[in-house]
Formats: C-alpha cells, sequence, structure tokens
C-alpha cells in the first residue's frame, strides 16, 4: 500500500479582500504525486468580515495562481440582501484534481465578495491536500 501523505498549510495571503475582485487568500505548497492516477482532494475554508454592501462570498481553489486552472466549480455563501457591516461570513469547498505526475505543485484558495464596495477582512483562511 503506497504511502499517503497528507499537505496541510494555513496561511493568511491577504489581509482584506479589495471590493468584489477574486483575491488569493490562502495557498498550499509544495504537493508532489507521483502516481499518475492519483487524486489529490482539497478542502478550503475561509471566514471573513464583510463590508456592508456584500451579497455573497464566493471561494475557489485554482492549479498554481490566480490564473491557474479553476478546480472544479466554485463555492457560495450568499443572499439576495447585502449581510451588513461586520457580519461573519464562511465559506468551505471541497474539491478533486487529477493533475497526473506533480512535483512540488501549488494550489491557491481565492476569495470574492460579491457587490462589495470595500474591503472585507480575512480572519481564518485552511487549504488542505489528501493525495489518495
Amino acid at each position: 500500500m503506497p504511502n499517503v501523505p497528507n499537505f496541510t498549510q494555513t496561511l493568511d495571503v491577504v489581509a482584506s479582500l479589495t471590493d468584489d475582485a477574486e483575491t488569493v487568500v490562502g495557498l498550499l505548497y509544495p504537493v508532489t504525486v507521483a502516481l499518475v492516477n492519483e487524486t489529490i482532494k482539497l478542502h478550503g475554508h475561509v471566514n471573513v468580515t464583510v463590508d456592508a454592501t456584500t451579497t455573497a462570498l464566493e471561494i475557489g481553489i485554482r492549479r498554481d495562481s490566480i490564473s491557474g486552472s479553476l478546480i472544479g466549480l466554485p463555492q457560495q455563501v450568499g443572499q439576495t440582501a447585502a449581510f451588513g457591516a461586520g457580519s461573519i461570513v464562511a465559506c468551505d469547498i471541497d474539491v478533486e484534481d487529477t493533475p497526473g505526475a506533480l512535483s512540488g505543485g501549488t494550489y491557491v484558495l481565492t476569495a470574492a465578495a460579491t457587490g462589495a464596495t470595500g474591503p472585507s477582512t480575512v480572519n481564518a483562511v485552511t487549504l488542505v491536500a489528501r493525495v489518495d
């Protein structure tokens, strides 16, 4: 049975989200996959204090950087009206990636505060990978 490594990196890359732009909030590296048929299971969590006009918090996981391939579908916590200033919103995402052989790969966790007209504070970020 092969060794099943876990990779965990909890890191705040930015202190705030600017307006409603997608921003890297966490990263995970180096991720190594020895066999081409192995799957990387990724879990991300973001906790944000949103600005007064935010109607949703959307998070995603990308390979390499903000311009890298989106893995799976983004997840969103939202409502029809703004959350209200100072509201704390949390969002989780679980996706799988089969990148083939990978040595020292990077995954980034991104977040965007939809409808925001000012900064939202990133309180906590977690990004975890398991190779199966």
